[in-house]
């Protein structure tokens, strides 16, 4: 369970101050833990390594797109002679600094799976429960005194919405709902899941996530509706009426309000619109990607195409200087969604690998002998998390969503009585 302590401080704690010394990756310091106990896995394993289909899955895809940053890093050099980016960076060692994040992905998806293996199906849940009581705690803390967070965030932020251990509110939404979901795995009485429930709802419109409480009623929704019988379609309207009253009145007081807040003051939302308007491009101008380091060379005439388009199909003016800065500057580029990024970087080979990773784990969500509430929670999460990579946050040090991921296989595995590792 120790390793699985370290990993878990890795996944909470991602907005570190070490990040302001050596960049984004040091927001966590699952770098640093992740590579080593995987190391220490494999030398008590005679230095074999025996991987699960999904972190096989992890595996071949950091190899196959670093292989392909490579060749176009080279192919680069030669057309233009230069190893540089137009903004002066070496790109060999930005290839290396994007790179880095997919290859953690896949030290830390191992080291989760060995763990689980090691552990009951008790003290897997029992290990959940902490999680969700630890962010009780923290959010409480922040509730009553958010100065004294400070400690753990890069950087102070003075606004009334919780962020928790995280960077910014979405990636606090997200981290909470998935270990709320996950904690009701583990609790029978359905008085507690209750309770749990309404303190998840509670925390998020303190978090004020638009993108999270949007998604969490989407995937509740296509879960507890569309995928029931007649009988049960018919029996969860009845119940979920005094819910619906509540989501509606969260959608109208702080879901929809913010969206258009972000239209009205051209903030977010014309960010995001431009940016995954530049990922569908870029799958089309480079089906293989533009590269963990080349895409910094090639994404200023693409997001430009991309600014132009978007702000012409609007009926309403929109406000381009975020996206004008990252054409003059370099800084922060990026989409604001973590598998479109990773759409750019590494093209149809991203599509293929996320969409054999969200199938596998959807077939096994329906393998597993489990009780059907559970079943119907994991398929929650798991549409929850393909939503908030695809349109609400980026993947950079986002490890929580491996955690409902591995979860997943390790039970299927165990009562497979398939050799894990």
């Amino acid at each position: 369970m120790i390793y699985l302590f370290f990993i878990y401080i890795g996944m909470i704690f991602t907005d570190l101050p070490l990040a302001g010394v050596i960049g984004t990756i040091g927001s966590s310091i699952m770098f640093l833990v992740s590579p080593l106990l995987f190391l220490l896995i494999v030398y008590k394993n005679k230095w074999k390594y025996r991987g699960t289909y999904i972190s096989n899955l992890f595996l071949y895809y950091y190899l196959v797109t670093f292989f392909i940053s490579i060749i176009l890093f080279f192919y680069y050099y030669i057309s233009h002679d230069t190893i540089y980016t137009p903004y002066g960076q070496l790109i060999l060692v930005k290839l290396i600094d994007a790179s880095i994040y997919n290859l953690v992905y896949l030290f830390a998806y191992f080291t989760i799976i060995y763990s689980f293996k090691k552990m009951s199906s008790k003290q897997i849940h029992i290990s959940f429960l902490f999680l969700f009581l630890f962010l009780i705690i923290v959010a409480t803390v922040e509730i009553l005194n958010k100065d004294f967070l400070n400690l753990i965030h890069l950087v102070p932020v003075d606004y009334s919405r919780l962020r928790l251990t995280m960077a910014e509110p979405s990636r606090a939404s997200f981290e909470l709902v998935i270990v709320s979901l996950l904690t009701l795995i583990t609790i029978k009485n359905k008085v507690f899941r209750i309770f749990i429930f309404v303190i998840m709802l509670f925390l998020s419109m303190m978090i004020a996530s638009k993108g999270g409480l949007l998604f969490l009623f989407i995937a509740i929704f296509l879960v507890y509706f569309l995928g029931t019988s007649l009988k049960e379609k018919v029996l969860f309207s009845i119940l979920i009426i005094p819910i619906v009253f509540v989501f509606s009145y969260i959608f109208m007081t702080i879901v929809l309000p913010g969206l258009l807040s972000d239209i009205d003051k051209f903030t977010s939302t014309s960010t995001r619109i431009i940016t995954t308007t530049w990922a569908f491009l870029s799958l089309f101008y480079f089906p293989l990607g533009e590269g963990y380091g080349t895409y910094m060379c090639y994404f200023q005439d693409l997001l430009s195409i991309s600014t132009r388009f978007v702000t012409q199909a609007f009926p309403f003016p929109l406000l381009t200087t975020e996206i004008d800065s990252m054409i003059q500057t370099g800084v922060n580029v990026g989409v604001k969604s973590g598998i479109l990024f990773q759409i750019v970087q590494n093209g149809i080979v991203a599509v293929v690998f996320f969409y054999l990773l969200f199938r596998r784990s959807w077939k096994n969500i329906r393998l597993l002998n489990i009780s059907k509430f559970n079943k119907k929670i994991l398929q929650m999460i798991l549409i929850y998390t393909v939503l908030t990579l695809l349109f609400g946050a980026n993947m950079e040090v986002l490890y929580i969503y491996l955690l409902p991921i591995a979860y997943i296989e390790v039970v299927l595995m165990k009562q497979k009585r398939i050799a894990i590792l």
